[in-house]
């Protein structure tokens, strides 16, 4: 249970300030932080996931994690742009 709740604070921390209407996360024990009825998840697959996503980002690990089903996306997959513009900008 200590994962789930370093997931949570993890992603509190990267949408802190971000309007969670249309995105929403569920991690491996079927919990969702943010809007239960965004019209996207992004669902997390592992405990690791965040980590290997975050720690050092780069396209290769977003696209090898999204092919080996470490995430996925769930619903309009257009919804994750603006998000990433956000990422891009905050940090």
């Amino acid at each position: 249970m200590e994962d789930i709740k370093v997931a949570r604070e993890i992603l509190n921390y990267l949408t802190e300030g971000y309007p969670l209407e249309e995105l929403n996360f569920r991690l491996w024990d079927g919990s969702v932080v943010g809007n239960k009825n965004a019209k996207t998840t992004i669902v997390i697959s592992y405990p690791w996931t965040l980590r290997e996503l975050f720690l050092r980002p780069s396209e290769l690990k977003f696209a090898e994690g999204y092919i080996y089903n470490h995430y996925d996306i769930v619903g309009h997959i257009y919804n994750i742009f603006p998000f990433a513009d956000f990422l891009r900008r905050k940090h």
